[in-house]
């Protein structure tokens, strides 16, 4: 039986919703912690299968209506800021308005993930 890994999604969106954590683990250059604002949302979409299960949930759910929606609204915003932050440096990416638009929704399914006994 497969079983979804929540636990991932949520490590996931805490990294994408952190800006000291990103601060420090996507401006280290060596050590136990490095990770990338692609490596976080390849791990939240891809790794999860989170990608593919809110394509394939319509009509039903994978999380709930509210954060599944709010899922599919992270990956819009993910998608138009990936094109521009591909030729930027991880310090540049970090203070991007859009970067900081992709924090607040992340920390806002967190939100309704713990409000609704998810996380």
């Amino acid at each position: 039986m497969y079983e979804f890994p929540k636990d991932k999604v949520v490590e996931c969106l805490k990294e994408l919703a952190d800006e000291h954590y990103q601060r420090r683990v996507w401006l280290a250059t060596s050590g136990s912690e490095v990770s990338s604002f692609e490596e976080a949302v390849c791990g939240l979409f891809n790794d999860t299968g989170l990608a593919v299960d809110l394509e394939n949930a319509r009509p039903s759910v994978v999380f709930s209506l509210e954060i599944d929606e709010s899922l599919r609204q992270l990956r819009q915003v993910i998608t138009r800021a990936d094109r521009s932050f591909h030729a930027m440096p991880p310090a540049a990416v970090l203070e991007r308005p859009e970067m900081r638009e992709i924090r607040y929704i992340a920390a806002k399914i967190l939100a309704k993930m713990d409000q609704e006994g998810i996380s």
